[in-house]
């Protein structure tokens, strides 16, 4: 029993030390991470996700988002992505930056924010 004891409190111990490295590199990757937008950097939303580096933010600014008539866009996002629409609202509280037939599949953490 005593050597399970001692046995598990190894393994615990890998694990704290194998999630602080993976902070670090993450927080590595974090201060290279620049902010990028659409259009200027990127013509579209799905090229913009398809190729920022992780951590990157991708300012998508005033305007109605969507693919080419007859397509959807199905984004699968594996990255950490800060995606922001930065075109404000008008008077009447509509949003000035559209997305539509764009479907998200967010398979790690990703901020959306208006």
């Amino acid at each position: 029993m005593r050597s399970f004891t001692i046995h598990s409190h190894f393994i615990n111990f890998v694990d704290v030390l194998r999630r602080w490295q993976q902070r670090e590199e993450a927080e590595k990757e974090a201060k290279k991470a620049k902010e990028v937008h659409v259009p200027g950097d990127f013509p579209d939303i799905k090229t913009a996700v398809q190729k920022s580096k992780p951590f990157n933010r991708i300012i998508i600014h005033r305007g109605l988002w969507m693919p080419p008539e007859g397509e959807n866009w199905d984004l699968e996002i594996d990255k950490h992505l800060e995606i922001v629409g930065a075109g404000g609202t008008s008077e009447d509280g509509m949003p000035l930056t559209v997305l539509t037939r764009i479907d998200f599949h967010i398979t790690t953490s990703v901020r959306i924010q208006s």
